[in-house]
This record gives structure tokens, sequence and C-alpha cells, in this order.
């Protein structure tokens, strides 16, 4: 999903993702975000709450009825740790449970933090990239 797509676009594409035969859901963001710290798209906002209905009304895929399914969602957008909150809240709150999976988050920074950029992009999706591609290669040479 582009920066230029809309809201509505990237809500229907999370849909279709998440009827897909997968143990486990990744859900990377590098983008920008509102104060809430909710994703930036031409024209709304997606949520932490959008992404979560997707996934939580997903239908059974066949073999995977009983198979627990969790997302992970990593934020790197300013006030990402805004997600992190919500998350907690959700548990508390039981509007989700952990019969089909869970949810987890990492945040580029706290809630009223700002995310840090350089010339190249997001100081954290450059480090996390640069970590990943270092495990990966050293993997390879073992």
């Amino acid at each position: 999903i582009c920066i230029d797509s809309t809201g509505e676009y990237a809500v229907s594409k999370l849909a279709r993702l998440f009827q897909e035969r997968y143990n486990d859901f990744v859900l990377y963001y590098s983008g920008h975000s509102n104060q809430a710290g909710d994703w930036r798209f031409t024209d709304a906002d997606v949520t932490f709450t959008d992404v979560v209905d997707q996934w939580k009304i997903r239908a059974p895929v066949a073999g995977f009825e009983k198979c627990r399914q969790n997302l992970l969602i990593i934020a790197d957008c300013c006030k990402a740790g805004t997600w992190a909150k919500r998350l907690v809240e959700s548990y508390f709150q039981s509007t989700l449970d952990s019969h089909h999976g869970d949810v987890y988050v990492q945040a580029a920074c706290q809630q009223f933090q700002l995310s840090c950029d350089s010339s190249y992009g997001s100081l954290f999706t450059l480090a996390y990239t640069q970590y990943a591609s270092l495990d990966f290669h050293q993997g390879e040479v073992e």
C-alpha cells in the first residue's frame, strides 16, 4: 500500500490480506500519522481499531479453522506508542481475546514522541532493516 493510497483502499487491502492462509501476520507501517498516532492516507486516517477489526472479522480459511493467527503491528510513525497503549486498553476492556490469536504492537516511539527522520528515511526503519540484513547474512554464513 503506497502513501498515495486512500484510507479506504488501505483497509480493503488489509481485509483481503487477513483472508490469506498465513499462520501469522506482520504489518509494517512507516509513514505519516495524525496527532493520535493513526496512519495518514490521502483521504482519511487508518486507526488501530480499523486494523484490528479487519483482523478480528477474518473468515476461517479451510485448514486453519483452529489455528491461532497472530498479528504483529510495527508502527514507525510519530506518536506510534499510542497504538501500544490502545492495545493494552483493548485487552483490559475485553474487546480483544486471544482465542484466535494475539495482537502485538512494536512502536518506533512513545505516544507523545515524534519519529526521527534522516535524509535516508526514518531512523527506526533504517536500523530495523539494517539489523534484519545483518541477521540474514550471518545466518547464511553459519
